[in-house]
C-alpha cells in the first residue's frame, strides 16, 4: 500500500509544477503493467545498482537523491517482506506447474 502511496503523492507534488530553468530532464508517469510489474522493476533496479556501484560518484540532482533515498527505504521495506515473498513466489510456482500439468 506504502508504493500506490508514494506514487500518488510524486504524482501530486509534480502536477501543475514548472521548471524554473530548461533542464534534459522529462517525467513520464507511466503505469507499470501487472504483467510485467516485477520483470520490468527488477531490470531497473539492476541498472541502479550498476550505476552505484560503477559510478557511485555520480553528480545528482535533488530529485534523484531523493529518489534514491526513497528507494533505500522501499529495499529495506522489502527484505523485511522476504517471508510473505517467498510464500508467493512458492504458491505462484506450484500453480503454474499445476496448470502446465
Amino acid at each position: 500500500m506504502l508504493g500506490k502511496y508514494r506514487a500518488q503523492h510524486l504524482t501530486d507534488e509534480l502536477r501543475g509544477s514548472i521548471p524554473l530553468q530548461a533542464t534534459n530532464f522529462k517525467l513520464n508517469i507511466m503505469a507499470n503493467m501487472s504483467y510485467c510489474r516485477f520483470q520490468n522493476t527488477s531490470i531497473d533496479l539492476a541498472d541502479c545498482l550498476d550505476a552505484l556501484e560503477n559510478h557511485w560518484d555520480l553528480d545528482l540532482s535533488t530529485d534523484e537523491v531523493n529518489g534514491l533515498e526513497s528507494l533505500l527505504a522501499d529495499a529495506k521495506e522489502l527484505v523485511w517482506m522476504e517471508d510473505t515473498i517467498n510464500e508467493v513466489i512458492e504458491k505462484t510456482r506450484k500453480s503454474l506447474n499445476h496448470r502446465e500439468l
